[in-house]
């Protein structure tokens, strides 16, 4: 990872604070967009500054075009997107919710997905890699959690199309599994939820291995 300029959304707090850790260690020049959480991402650049260059830090939401455009020089060219963030995740059974809420739900993450692909994708180098961190529940749905499932099956549809249209780069589907973090908001053991080291190391394993020949890829981590 060694010299690219990496950008990781929702990146101070959760599984996007430790791919923003990882990617510094490897060497990656890392940029990561919060959205409220400042003293968390000040802390979280600091700690990084101590063993790697100090990453850049991007607030704003990552919904919003007018975020994107007003931070639009702070970008560059970008090798490696991270589509990490994603509003907050209940746990509710589909009969606990109405239809507004469920739709709400979805409108939002495909919101975040969709601006960050129209505002980065446009700038980055060529052979470079738009990774979406998706869900193995995806592939294993678990009550309580359709509209989770709605949202990032929709966004995988989009990156299918996107690897169709944008053929100079590659897409990474990331269905990474269920991890302890300070966001977790789950009644599963903490036992039985992966280490989210072991995931990001999984995942950066993943892109050194991720040849020029290859335009889409789905990883059941």
């Amino acid at each position: 990872m060694a010299g690219k300029r990496v950008l990781i959304t929702g990146g101070s707090r959760g599984f996007g604070a430790v791919l923003a850790q990882a990617f510094a260690l490897q060497g990656a020049e890392v940029l990561f967009n919060f959205h409220k959480s400042r003293k968390e991402a000040e802390e979280l650049a600091e700690s990084i500054e101590a063993l790697a260059p100090r990453p850049t830090l991007l607030q704003g939401d990552a919904s919003r075009s007018q975020d994107w455009e007003r931070k639009a020089a702070e970008l560059g060219a970008i090798d490696i997107l991270i589509i990490n963030a994603s509003p907050p995740i209940p746990s509710i059974r589909f009969k606990e919710q109405s239809p507004a809420d469920f739709i709400s739900f979805v409108d939002r993450s495909l919101e975040i997905f969709l601006e960050t692909c129209a505002h980065v994708i446009p700038i980055m180098n060529n052979g470079g890699i738009v990774v979406l961190i998706s869900t193995m529940f995806v592939r294993n749905p678990e009550p309580g959690f359709s509209h989770y499932v709605a949202a990032k099956a929709a966004a995988e549809a989009v990156m299918r199309t996107l690897a169709a249209e944008y053929e100079t780069l590659r897409f990474l589907i990331f269905r990474a599994p269920r991890m302890r973090t300070d966001q977790t908001n789950s009644v599963t053991a903490v036992e039985e939820m992966a280490p989210p080291a072991e995931v990001a190391k999984a995942l950066l394993t993943r892109l050194a291995n991720f040849t020029a020949n290859e335009n889409i890829e789905i990883v059941d981590s």
